[in-house]
């Protein structure tokens, strides 16, 4: 693995501490996580954009994350990693190649879902999520709101660029 530079909030943290530690790696060219998840169980935030994961391989739970961005990397299928992160409240998967959305029901902590540009192609997964707020989805190819799921936080959803979204004439 090339040697990268690593922005790490690594303060020993009191009790008092409200400040959050984690990692920004974006733009590594890291296709490996478990060896960074491993030396890093405790963090509260990853940013790992832009880089070259085909697979979130943590093999670790992470219990403290809270915020994790895996945008623009070659993730595909579903988000079936997401067991090893059951506090997450904020999802960043934007322009990957997932096509399925289950493995999320299993959170029901999370409130921000943002998957633009994937290949989804129905909201079947979603189901169970109480604290959902934000629910991105622009740019899939969600043709209606079959299987679309009770959600009592949502009060964002945007489908832009979706069949489902088009505007008959």
């Amino acid at each position: 693995m090339r040697k990268t530079s690593v922005y790490k909030n690594s303060k020993r943290r009191d009790f008092n501490s409200t400040e959050p530690s984690g990692l920004v790696l974006n733009k590594k060219e890291l296709r490996k996580f478990k060896d960074i998840a491993y030396e890093n169980r405790d963090v509260e935030f990853l940013y790992l954009r832009e880089n070259e994961f085909e697979v979130f391989d943590t093999y670790f739970e992470l219990p403290n994350l809270k915020i994790l961005d895996l945008s623009i990397n070659n993730l595909t299928g579903s988000i079936s990693f997401l067991q090893s992160v059951p506090n997450l409240r904020h999802l960043y998967l934007t322009g990957n190649k997932i096509d399925s959305l289950q493995g999320l029901s299993e959170m029901p902590t999370l409130e921000t879902l943002c998957m633009s540009d994937n290949d989804v192609t129905s909201f079947e997964g979603l189901e169970s999520l109480p604290n959902l707020r934000v629910l991105s989805l622009n740019y899939n190819a969600i043709e209606n709101f079959r299987l679309f799921p009770y959600l009592p936080a949502l009060h964002t959803l945007n489908l832009v660029g979706n069949p489902v979204a088009d505007v008959p004439t």
